[in-house]
């Protein structure tokens, strides 16, 4: 369950609330940056959510629902790859979203860079 959150973790928490989300998804390695394919994140309540991507290599997208808890600058996704993880939060500011793989190095890590939608 979610732990009682205060000042700008409930802000962002509340305002993802009902929100759609379109974009790309990237992976680096070995210092480059690759555009591995787009995702879109429907945040459904303040802590579910579903996500629909579709990977370079895959034919279909895959949608999946996931649970998610913003803690600081840090979202933690409960869900499968390539969503699962420690996020931390790059940019916020009601119209774009951006998080990154919280992973120190740069080999298999992921971006996600979303636009809002409605």
């Amino acid at each position: 369950m979610l732990r009682s959150l205060v000042g700008s973790e409930m802000c962002i928490r509340d305002r993802l609330k009902q929100t759609e989300w379109k974009g790309d998804i990237f992976y680096l390695g070995n210092g480059e940056v690759d555009l591995k394919g787009t995702i879109k994140f429907v945040f459904y309540t303040e802590s579910e959510g579903v996500c629909e991507y579709k990977l370079d290599y895959n034919i279909d997208p895959e949608i999946i629902s996931f649970e998610y808890e913003i803690s600081d600058k840090f979202m933690y996704i409960d869900g499968p790859l390539p969503i699962h993880g420690n996020w931390i939060l790059q940019k916020y500011n009601g119209d774009l979203l951006e998080i990154a793989d919280s992973k120190v190095a740069l080999t298999d890590s992921r971006i996600i860079k979303l636009k809002r939608v409605n």
